[in-house]
């Protein structure tokens, strides 16, 4: 019997994905930002979005994306960077549908085994809010610091066999 997580696949994403990986991205977070995904509140989460897209261009010139499908339907993506061994984990956002199935322990792990042999840590700062703390530290995630509104996490892959 296949799982959900033999169904979901990862793509990198191109330039024309943009708005998908921008209504991905409302759906995931306008709740947890308190805002609806109406049409009155659409404006403001564009522009918070379009600001959010431009930091990270800024900050992680090394950045990919990847869009998570299960069976041909697209219910989020990845946003990493890989650095000098160092692989971020930018951005994540998965369909409230879609969340707490299992996909984000998924993704994370399939993305650190995208970016290849040369990982040597994982990084990622996560609103001390967010629910996904928890799945970060269950994935092996340790808390390095933390500021006013963040924390930042760090683990180490595993050793890679053949």
């Amino acid at each position: 019997m296949k799982t959900l997580m033999d169904k979901c696949i990862l793509v990198k994403s191109i330039n024309q994905d943009q708005y998908r990986i921008r209504d991905i991205w409302i759906k995931a977070n306008a709740p947890a930002l308190g805002f609806a995904d109406t049409p009155d509140f659409l404006p403001l989460l564009y522009m918070q979005f379009k600001a959010k897209m431009h930091q990270y261009e800024k900050d992680f010139p090394f950045k990919d994306t990847y869009l998570i499908y299960i069976e041909n339907f697209l219910c989020g993506y990845i946003l990493t960077s890989l650095e000098k061994g160092e692989l971020n984990i930018v951005d994540v956002a998965i369909l409230p549908l879609y969340q707490r199935r299992g996909i984000g322990s998924w993704i994370i792990e399939n993305s650190i085994v995208l970016a290849g042999d040369e990982v040597n840590m994982v990084k990622l700062a996560v609103l001390k809010n967010n629910s996904a703390k928890a799945l970060y530290i269950k994935l092996g995630f340790i808390m390095k610091s933390e500021d006013d509104l963040y924390l930042y996490l760090q683990k180490q892959p595993l050793l890679k066999t053949v």
